[in-house]
């Protein structure tokens, strides 16, 4: 009884993702996201170079040393972030950048606003 509960949960947990994961990936136009795809690299990188990076213990930035970021357009947009320690790259789907860009934006009128 108590595998069946759980199978049952997981199924419901899976079933939810994907249908998140199939709506965050629909919500831009994939020439929106090509578009800005440049942009966000180069902003996460700099964010990390500027903000990141400095604040790091000499052996911390000694060992990421060397890491890189990759952005690319067909991704999970919800467990699309991931590293490989071999390769040294970073990667985090363009469209779950924007979105995540567009949260923030919001966020910021909100407060603004009262």
């Amino acid at each position: 009884m108590k595998r069946a509960a759980i199978a049952g949960i997981l199924l419901l947990v899976t079933t939810s993702l994907l249908a998140v994961t199939t709506d965050l990936a629909s919500m831009y136009d994939r020439g929106k996201v090509a578009q800005e795809q440049p942009r966000l690299k180069s902003r996460i990188t700099e964010i990390y170079e500027k903000a990141f990076r400095p604040n790091l213990l000499p052996a911390e930035q000694r060992a990421l040393l060397g890491i890189s970021f990759d952005t690319p357009l067909v991704c999970d947009p919800v467990l699309g972030y991931y590293s490989n320690y071999k390769t040294r790259v970073v990667t985090m789907p363009a469209v779950a950048l924007l979105f995540f860009e567009d949260l923030c934006s919001a966020y910021a009128w909100l407060y603004a606003k009262g």
